[in-house]
């Protein structure tokens, strides 16, 4: 009897997150169709206040396109001057940064150089130091056979 209950609970389970899946899609799309809706009447919105406009000032919609080009040329030529100052500027930088790669390699290289007689003097000193102890053994090895 339970494990009746049990398997009528788990398919009303199933069949409630299958209603609630297909109602979370449909909400989706009456959510994007609701936008589209929403955007195509500003578009027209927007249309009708450009043609109201036309008519209250007299202005034809070519008149407008004709003083478009005249503003756009003009910030053509001003994103030009800028375009241009900020190509100097970045001339400049690379040149600086030329400059200080060029230093890196030179300090590196010293480092190197350095590094190297640094290991060198460590080989050297090893050198010394074993040689001073076996002469220290030797000289003590003489003095015993001096005493004898």
């Amino acid at each position: 009897m339970t494990d009746e209950i049990k398997e009528t609970e788990k398919a009303e389970d199933k069949s409630e997150k299958d209603i609630e899946k297909v109602d979370k899609e449909y909400l989706s799309k009456a959510k994007n169709s609701r936008d589209l809706i929403d955007k195509k009447l500003r578009t027209f919105e927007d249309s009708i206040e450009n043609i109201s406009d036309t008519i209250k000032n007299g202005d034809t919609e070519p008149e407008k396109k004709e003083r478009k080009p005249e503003k756009i040329s003009e910030e053509v030529r001003e994103a030009q001057i800028k375009l241009d100052s900020i190509q100097a500027k970045i001339d400049d930088k690379e040149e600086y940064l030329t400059a200080i790669e060029e230093t890196i390699k030179t300090l590196e290289e010293r480092y190197n150089h350095k590094n190297e007689d640094m290991q060198n003097l460590e080989e050297r000193f090893e050198i010394v130091t074993e040689s001073k102890d076996t002469l220290e053994e030797e000289y003590k090895e003489l003095l015993r056979n001096n005493e004898q």
